[in-house]
């Protein structure tokens, strides 16, 4: 619930004569809770990231339901990130904005994170707790219609699956992986793969169900002959996985060994802090010893999905990727299994990649034909 760079004015009229335009985040947040310390610390990286926010805090404007100029502001917005704290419910302008928000949600199947800072979900879900006091005062002021509104849409807001911010957890952890989740969203960074993906889906299928019980750091080995699709088949689990989980940083490492040749290891390492970090500044790197460096300095303690395409000596993984948080994942496709020995790449995470069969190379061709000019 605020603008860009500064606060939103409180008066509608004032806002009103600005020109329509597009919010990537609307913000809702109880500002009594949350004002000064997790809302601000989210909008700040956010913002970084280049992302325009609608924060718009309840606690400046006068009156018990939301303007015109706010409710535009909400569909007006592509995700929404909802903030649910012990005094949320208290406000009956954040009430208006979720019923709003769960309107645009609905019919527009746009994007809610709900965040549950240090209170239960199942407070929100029942109205227990807080928030039963709140919908007692609320009861005495208001018609049934408008409270059982905002009873229905707490109750969806809960049952989505969320971050929920307690003691035990880090907020600067939380805030990474709900601007990683905001930013695949609306910049999915899906790499082209191919034209007929033939037997595809089920090499991707088959190797993210021996992934999904990652609790630390995996490295996952695609081997197979030059030629074989090693490439096609590491583009495709980039992109399932980057939908599935919620990294941190993300890079595809594509031809290495040519890469490597023509530019140097020094090329790929400030490919793989740049596009980690998603930064717009360019890292100069000057030697191999410095470019590993700076990995382990800025990313090395990030949640990652990294692919490695085409490695052709194991000594140069170790330049190119860092100790990285649990739930990380590393893909490294080669021609040559023994490297993959080199690198310690457990047997159940190995993948070879053979030829197409017969039925295979059948639908293709089929494919390919029905496709072809005439």
């Amino acid at each position: 619930m605020a603008s860009t760079s500064s606060q939103i004015p409180s008066s509608s009229a004032s806002f009103s004569t600005s020109p329509p335009t597009s919010w990537d985040i609307f913000l809702s947040f109880c500002g009594k809770d949350t004002r000064y310390n997790f809302t601000s610390h989210l909008y700040s990286a956010l913002d970084r990231n280049g992302l325009r926010i609608f924060r718009d805090d309840p606690e400046l404007h006068n009156g018990d339901v939301i303007s015109d100029a706010l409710r535009q502001a909400i569909h007006e917005s592509k995700t929404y990130i909802i903030v649910l704290s012990t005094n949320y419910a208290s406000s009956t302008w954040c009430l208006d904005e979720l019923v709003e928000i769960f309107g645009c949600h609905n019919t527009m199947k746009t994007c809610v994170i709900p965040v549950f800072y240090n209170i239960e979900p199942s407070i929100v879900r029942h109205q227990t707790g807080s928030f039963e006091k709140a919908f007692k005062k609320h009861e005495l002021r208001f018609a049934d219609e408008r409270v059982n509104n905002w009873r229905h849409v707490l109750t969806e807001v809960a049952n989505i699956s969320g971050q929920h911010i307690h003691e035990k957890r880090s907020e600067a952890d939380i805030i990474d992986e709900i601007v990683a989740e905001i930013l695949l969203v609306l910049n999915p960074a899906n790499l082209s793969v191919a034209k007929y993906p033939v037997g595809l889906d089920s090499q991707v299928k088959c190797i993210t169900s021996l992934l999904s019980s990652n609790k630390g750091v995996i490295k996952f080995g695609i081997y197979g002959m030059g030629g074989v699709g090693k490439t096609t088949l590491a583009k495709a689990l980039y992109n399932q996985l980057l939908h599935e989980g919620s990294y941190t940083g993300s890079c595809f490492l594509a031809n290495v060994r040519e890469v490597s040749a023509l530019k140097g290891l020094k090329s790929l390492q400030q490919k793989i802090v740049k596009d980690v970090l998603r930064s717009k500044e360019k890292f100069e790197v000057t030697s191999v010893e410095e470019g590993t460096k700076l990995i382990r300095a800025t990313i090395s303690s990030k949640k990652v999905l990294i692919v490695i395409d085409d490695l052709e000596n194991h000594k140069q993984l170790e330049s190119l990727v860092g100790p990285f948080a649990s739930g990380s994942v590393i893909v490294i496709t080669t021609r040559d299994e023994e490297i993959l020995d080199k690198i310690e790449v457990k047997a159940r995470y190995r993948y070879r990649v053979n030829e197409l069969d017969d039925a295979e190379s059948l639908a293709l061709f089929l494919l390919e034909f029905s496709n072809s000019p005439v």
